[in-house]
């Protein structure tokens, strides 16, 4: 029998919210100015997407392959893609998601860290709380 009122619903109707919340503040920015401000530097620009370089700086990337959706457009299943984000030629976990706020966490080093050899590693311990604080001060006006 499907426990639908279980911890595994309670996580996702969390996330849910956290993204709702996320969506609301991106809509009341330029997600282009953001970029720009973090030193992503748009190449090129298809329809809701900015592509540039991609941020990791362990990505030798001469080909622009990351994009950002700038604009509040539905997928199919009428989610919101505003502030999702890839990187079509790496394969690291970390470079594409739906939340800006884990980019913007990423980009201004709040989630990168060291490991034992001193080799900088991606963690997932993202503090979109900062970020969306960070967001706020600097863009939402």
């Amino acid at each position: 029998m499907t426990d639908f009122g279980g911890e595994r619903c309670k996580t996702v109707r969390r996330r849910d919210r956290e993204l709702d919340r996320a969506q609301r503040l991106l809509r009341r920015i330029d997600l282009e100015e953001v970029l720009d401000y973090l030193g992503i530097d748009a190449v090129d620009r298809k329809g809701a997407d900015v592509y540039a370089e991609c941020h990791d700086p362990d990505h030798d990337d001469r080909n622009p392959s990351f994009h950002v959706c700038v604009e509040d457009v539905r997928t199919r299943d009428g989610r919101s893609r505003l502030g999702s984000f890839n990187c079509w030629s790496h394969p690291a976990p970390g470079l594409s998601g739906s939340n800006f706020l884990d980019l913007v966490a990423r980009v201004r080093g709040e989630i990168w860290g060291e490991d034992e050899d001193g080799v900088r590693r991606y963690t997932r311990t993202c503090d979109r709380d900062a970020a969306a604080s960070w967001l706020r001060e600097h863009f939402a006006g």
